[in-house]
């Protein structure tokens, strides 16, 4: 199901938790609600958290996103994603969906990007990447941790 993004609220600033049963019939229809809105933004956005969206008061989010990556057909899930940067920092245009019409530049963001994570049938996967994928991963990763973009602008 489609599921509105959830406006600026102390509600982004919530850290997500981890996930313990990839099968868990409530998560599958949460992560199925995540590809569902993904799909319906039709390219306005590279990467969507599970935060962004989730409307279980009193339950907490599950750390998970979606992103299209480079090269995939299909947008990728992320469960219980951890991350590492490398290679000094980029500044460079950053904009997200819980903030409209506000697209500064951001920086400190690491100019490279290692992520492991677990994929939605429960094998874990590794990507590294750069530049404009390392920034979308980084940004998606700081909506897990209840933090949003705006927070690092000087």
């Amino acid at each position: 199901m489609v599921k509105e993004l959830i406006p600026i609220s102390e509600y982004l600033y919530i850290p997500s938790v981890e996930v313990e049963d990839v099968n868990d019939q409530f998560l599958q229809e949460s992560i199925q609600d995540l590809k569902d809105t993904y799909k319906k933004l039709e390219g306005k956005a590279l990467g969507l958290s599970m935060c962004q969206i989730w409307d279980q008061e009193g339950v907490e989010c599950p750390r998970v996103f979606i992103a299209q990556m480079p090269d995939a057909s299909e947008p990728e899930v992320f469960i219980n994603p951890r991350g590492v940067g490398s290679g000094g920092t980029i500044k460079n245009w950053e904009s997200c969906l819980s903030f409209p019409n506000n697209r500064p530049k951001r920086k400190g963001r690491k100019k490279n990007y290692t992520i492991v994570y677990t994929k939605e049938d429960g094998t874990e996967r590794s990507f590294k990447t750069g530049d404009v994928w390392s920034r979308i991963l980084q940004h998606e990763m700081d909506h897990l941790i209840g933090k949003v973009f705006v927070e690092y602008l000087s």
